[in-house]
């Protein structure tokens, strides 16, 4: 195979993707991926934000929670937990907002109709 045929296969394209990991994790975040599972570690193996041991989604993989536009990390989450900040555009006000949502009925409490 020539080298391009190579890489448009799904076999080439985990093989360089793999590479490009380490590369590109500490080009976007400042640190080594063993620096976040130090990270994480740190954290006694567990969300940061919730306390989750299960980072949530099927690979296993855990979010690195940071400022965006700088490489200041806040914390290693699961998938939960960085995605919920995510939505709410990282606005601690608009969290407490939903939570004082929730709260209004009870946490848990059915939906009726």
């Amino acid at each position: 195979k020539t080298r391009r045929k190579h890489l448009e296969s799904s076999h080439g394209r985990a093989h360089v993707n793999a590479k490009q990991i380490p590369y590109n994790y500490k080009r976007q975040y400042g640190i080594t991926l063993e620096d976040k599972a130090a990270l994480l570690a740190a954290q006694g193996g567990r969300c940061k934000a919730c306390g989750s041991l299960h980072p949530g989604n099927k690979l296993g993989q855990w979010a690195t929670d940071h400022i965006h536009g700088t490489k200041i990390i806040r914390g290693i989450l699961c998938l939960g937990c960085n995605s919920a900040l995510g939505h709410v555009k990282d606005n601690p006000q608009r969290l407490r907002q939903l939570a004082d949502y929730v709260e209004e009925f009870g946490v848990g409490s059915p939906v009726q109709h």
